[in-house]
């Protein structure tokens, strides 16, 4: 599927739920009753300052709607779009193109009529070379489905975080949103929600929409979580919750309207209360703490800092706040902590002794690692280590020289690409030692958790993917020869099997993350195609998309083959995941070979995951096909089969 991303829904699902009794009032705020009851398209933003809840409201508001209209049976009903950006979530989260095509995504996968407007700019994206979208061809996709469908639809369309959106045509963004519900005779009725801080030019482009500030309506929700808390302290101190309601009180007139302030505050009475603090203590504590959220972030870093018994131990904090900074993606607690244990190795020269002994034994040990080093900066969420907030990001990059935790943006990234350097030497001398098998063994055993990052990922601000802008330090070009060096090790490995004719040694390289180069791609594939059908579907089913848009991209390889045999054999999973990449005719054929073949699962994974070409096949296959097609759906019918005929009438 041309549009689909797998992290298109990412940033949503790491939002936290809200507390049971908050933000009920937005269903009765007369100006977000105004928006919803309008006829026409409009646009609300949701304003309020940092840490105020707006993500969390946002993500209520997506599940209330949809648990509200799921239940109608009406085809016409309405459908429920969004995107939530994050500035900690890397390109992807950040990007406007993303943006749009995780909203277009959802948009016609609910809705297959939208299909003929889609249509035009579909079939010039597949004539494209480079296999991407671009802005501009997505913003007029946007544009042309307001103003060009007949159909009578309401679309809510939620975005959140639009001030951690990228800068650049961020304002032409917003003014198209705008520009959207200006049109008022499309029928089509898009129900637009933006929540941002009050950034002056956000301000600015949505002065003139209605507006609900957060912060103003939030004091009973504050009020509501504050009483929740100081009941659980008051559980743990096994005391009459009257005797903690004064921390509670304490807290609303501190607050400020920030949740994030509140949890921080409620994180460490509970603290207190397991070390045996009592009631007055914690008021004592209370009367010290500053409203502010990075006066409360200034307290953090002092404690810290109060922990640390030495200067190593303050760089090793740094280290890895450095890590979650400029990292370029979110890395997963395995990443950070295997990052962590190459820089705990006193020598230069790694050794695997070192490393197991600095790795962290389990992910418990790795979880209190973090917070040890890094006290509340810091959150896991899906696997996934990033700051609990933006502003946590914002306040690091903040500090000045003189601070202990100053995050020099160049020294950072020389410390990452070092890291990196350091782990690819050890991981190629590991890999070299003894023979070939021994590398292998290496990869099995030792399973070297940041390989991917060190030899692919990391990359220095602004750059695509050399280092040569970044400055003269000869690092860099070290760490470029690296890579090269780890790809030609990885090639000889894969010529070594294919001569000895050694399959399970292809799939552990596969199954390891390492990427091959194009010429080993082609023999790879050649290798497996010859060897056998279980080999060649391996390749599919076990999801490994590098090797997957090797082919696609190369052009050397049919994916109809591909795609084929793995439908041909049943292979699920691997159907799933080929149909983000496969075009619209061999969708087609798939769906052809699953009927053929009476594989009623295949069916319904082709026909609910290859929305794009589902409707392609609708407005662009031959008669012969549809009359099979027609046969096939009667037989599911007849079959009972209720959810496949569902997925393609509807």
């Amino acid at each position: 599927m041309s549009l689909y991303f797998p992290e298109y829904q990412a940033r949503r699902l790491n939002v936290s739920e809200r507390d049971e009794c908050t933000f009920e009032w937005i269903w009765t705020h007369p100006e977000f009753d105004q928006w919803e009851c309008s006829t026409t398209s409009s646009l609300l933003w949701l304003q309020g300052k940092p840490a105020s809840g707006k993500s969390t409201l946002m993500k209520y508001l997506r599940t209330d709607l949809d648990s509200k209209y799921s239940c109608i049976r009406n085809p016409s009903k309405p459908v429920v779009v969004d995107f939530f950006y994050s500035d900690r979530g890397g390109t992807v989260q950040r990007g406007h193109e993303w943006m749009l095509r995780s909203l277009l995504y959802q948009m016609l996968s609910e809705v297959r009529e939208l299909w003929e407007c889609y249509q035009v700019e579909f079939e010039n994206f597949k004539r494209r070379q480079d296999g991407r979208w671009q802005l501009s061809s997505l913003m007029q996709i946007f544009a042309v489905l307001k103003t060009h469908c007949k159909l009578h639809r309401t679309v809510y369309v939620l975005v959140d975080a639009m001030d951690e959106s990228d800068v650049s045509r961020r304002e032409e963004i917003m003014k198209q949103l705008c520009k959207v519900c200006d049109s008022k005779e499309s029928p089509l009725v898009l129900k637009i929600i933006v929540a941002s801080r009050p950034v002056p030019r956000i301000e600015s482009v949505f002065k003139k929409c209605i507006t609900i500030k957060l912060e103003d309506q939030t004091t009973e929700d504050i009020r509501c979580f504050i009483s929740k808390g100081t009941k659980r302290i008051s559980d743990i101190l096994e005391v009459d919750p009257r005797e903690t309601r004064i921390l509670g009180q304490m807290m609303i007139e501190r607050s400020r309207s920030v949740f994030l302030w509140v949890k921080l505050v409620l994180d460490e009475l509970e603290d207190m209360a397991h070390d045996g603090c009592t009631p007055t203590d914690m008021e004592a504590m209370l009367e010290t703490l500053p409203p502010e959220l990075d006066n409360l972030y200034t307290r953090i870093q002092a404690k810290i800092e109060r922990q640390r018994v030495s200067h190593y131990r303050i760089v090793e904090t740094v280290q890895i706040l450095q890590w979650v900074a400029y990292a370029g993606r979110p890395l997963s607690l395995l990443e950070l902590t295997e990052a962590h244990a190459v820089l705990a190795c006193d020598s230069l020269d790694i050794s695997l002794a070192m490393l197991e002994k600095n790795r962290a034994p389990n992910s418990n040990q790795a979880k209190r690692m973090l917070w040890t080093k890094c006290g509340g900066f810091l959150e896991i969420k899906n696997d996934l280590v990033q700051f609990i907030h933006q502003s946590v990001r914002e306040f690091l990059f903040k500090q000045p020289e003189t601070s202990t935790l100053h995050l020099s943006e160049r020294e950072s990234v020389i410390h990452i690409a070092f890291t990196c350097l350091r782990y690819l030497s050890f991981v190629d001398k590991e890999m070299s030692h003894g023979t070939h098998t021994g590398g292998l063994e290496f990869l099995k055993s030792y399973q070297p958790r940041l390989i991917k990052y060190a030899a692919y990922d990391f990359q220095t601000p602004n750059t695509a993917t050399s280092f040569t802008s970044y400055g003269d330090n000869p690092l860099f070009g070290d760490l470029e020869q690296a890579r090269a060096g780890f790809s030609r090790l990885v090639s000889s490995l894969i010529q070594t099997a294919i001569h000895f004719d050694r399959p399970n040694d292809i799939e552990l390289l596969l199954r390891s993350e390492i990427r091959f180069n194009e010429s080993d791609v082609d023999a790879v594939m050649t290798f497996l195609i010859l060897k056998s059908k279980h080999h060649h579907c391996f390749v599919a089913c076990e999801g490994y998309s590098y090797i997957i848009k090797c082919l696609v991209n190369s052009g050397k390889w049919s994916f109809k083959d591909i795609l084929g045999l793995a439908v041909f054999e049943g292979h699920e999973a691997g159907v799933k995941h080929l149909l983000q990449y496969a075009p619209g005719e061999d969708v087609s054929l798939a769906l052809h070979t699953a009927a053929e073949q009476g594989h009623w699962a295949i069916i319904e994974t082709v026909l609910k995951y290859g929305f794009e070409e589902r409707h392609h096949i609708a407005y662009g296959v031959s008669h012969e096909f549809m009359s099979s097609l027609r046969i096939t759906l009667v037989d599911a019918a007849l079959g009972g089969y209720e959810a496949i005929v569902r997925l393609f009438v509807y």
